[in-house]
This record gives C-alpha cells, sequence and structure tokens, in this order.
C-alpha cells in the first residue's frame, strides 16, 4: 500500500493487454506446443483465472488462430508473398531458403517455424477427417467447431480436428501460391516447358517443411544452406545471387 498525504491507497492492478497476452501464448506454443500449452498452464502463465482467459479468448481454438495470425504477420518471410510475375522467379526462391537458412540457425532456442511444428504435432488427426466434413468445414470456416463437433471423428477431439484443418488449409494455400510462382518462372521461360508444376511446386513445399524441421537439430547455417541449395539445384531452381 502506498500513502499520500496521510491517505492509504493500494496499488493498482496491471491493466491486462489482450495483445500482450496473445504474444506470451505465441511464444509459449512455439517452444511446448499446442498440445502442452492447456488452458491451466496458459492461464497460469498470463496471470489470470480461467473464466477470465475464456471471457478473454473464447477458447484455446480461438487463441491458437490468433496466435498463428500473429506468427505469420511477424516471423513468416515475405519474400515469396510478394514476388511479382517480372522478378526472377529463380532467384526468388534462392533468396527465400537463403534466408530461411539464416533465419533458422540463429534461433538460440532451436524451435523451428511454428507454423510448421503445429501442422506436425496436428496431422495425426487429418486421417479422422472424413471428406464430406472436411468439404464442410472448408467452406464454412467460422464454423468450424460447430460441424466438427456434429460429426463421427472416431472419438477424437473435435478440437483437434478443428486445427488440423486449419494448418492443412494453410499448407495448401501455401502450396497453390508456389504454383502460381513456378506457372510464372515457366512463361518466362526460367524453367523447361516440360516441367510439371504441381509435382514440382510439392517438391519446394517439402523442402520448406524439411528446413523448418531440421533445424531443429541442425543448427548451422551453412549445413541448411547446403541441403537447400543442392535440392534447388537439382530442381532447376537455383540462381546465383
Amino acid at each position: 500500500m502506498h500513502q499520500c498525504c496521510g491517505v492509504t491507497s493500494m496499488p493498482r492492478k496491471s491493466k491486462f493487454s489482450k495483445a500482450e497476452a496473445i504474444e506470451k501464448v505465441m511464444y509459449a506454443i512455439w517452444e511446448n506446443g499446442y498440445q502442452q500449452s492447456s488452458v491451466k498452464s496458459l492461464s497460469e502463465m498470463l496471470g489470470i483465472t480461467r473464466s477470465s482467459f475464456y471471457n478473454a479468448f473464447g477458447s484455446r481454438e480461438a487463441l491458437f488462430k490468433e496466435v498463428m495470425s500473429l506468427y505469420e504477420q511477424r516471423y513468416t518471410l515475405t519474400i515469396l508473398l510478394t514476388t511479382k510475375k517480372t522478378d526472377n522467379i529463380k532467384g526468388k526462391f534462392t533468396e527465400y531458403f537463403q534466408q530461411l537458412c539464416s533465419k533458422r540457425s540463429q534461433d538460440n532456442k532451436h524451435t523451428g517455424c511454428l507454423s510448421v511444428n503445429s501442422m506436425v504435432e496436428l496431422c495425426k488427426h487429418w486421417e479422422n477427417i472424413h471428406s464430406d466434413d472436411y468439404e464442410a468445414m472448408a467452406a464454412q470456416s467460422n464454423i468450424y467447431l460447430d460441424v466438427a463437433a456434429n460429426s463421427d471423428f472416431k472419438n477424437t477431439e473435435p478440437q483437434s480436428i478443428v486445427l488440423a484443418v486449419l494448418m492443412r488449409d494453410k499448407l495448401e494455400l501455401t502450396n497453390e501460391h508456389i504454383e502460381k510462382l513456378l506457372g510464372w518462372a515457366k512463361e518466362k521461360g526460367e524453367i523447361p516447358e516440360t516441367a510439371n508444376i504441381a509435382s514440382l511446386a510439392l517438391a519446394i513445399t517439402n523442402l520448406n517443411i524439411g528446413i523448418n524441421t531440421m533445424s531443429r537439430i541442425v543448427h548451422e547455417e551453412y549445413r541448411l544452406w547446403e541441403a537447400a541449395r543442392t535440392t534447388l539445384e537439382g530442381f532447376g531452381l537455383f540462381s546465383e545471387m
């Protein structure tokens, strides 16, 4: 307590900041994984009650979506997302993977990529997604949970299914964007007309996942880049910078 002019006053409680809380949760999930980040543990970390947690975020799943949105805004390399048709497409792929290897090697905690980590953690639930249910969820992204809760998912938690679908959608969107870039590269003669764009896009997506995952064990930038460069050269997508 504080005294001023003989009047005793109680210390003010620090105001809860939702934005700061989302950032703290992002780092917690990034380091520990989604499944280990329970409502109880997150509430304790934020210094709030479980009821306050639900009042602030609605659910752990809703909070995870906000975390992923923040992560993508702050940490996703935007090189490929901002690539224009007039750019050297092969050069952009080379630049992207060079920066990715550099960024991952500088992470002292070796946590890899939050998006890839979450995808790997949640993908075990994909086999429980019936095709009809998946289409319904994909078409109605704002009511994933309602659809999942009323579907037969072999006793898998509906919440896990919801997030598995979310991560699957993100993966598909990334792959579609890479296909578009490769289509431009083919039009401009940067890669052969005989190149199979769909297969090549999947291979690049796989390389991206591989480097992000491998960086949790292999920490040296030069080793990560050797793996990425060798693969890009094999795909005919490496360009001297």
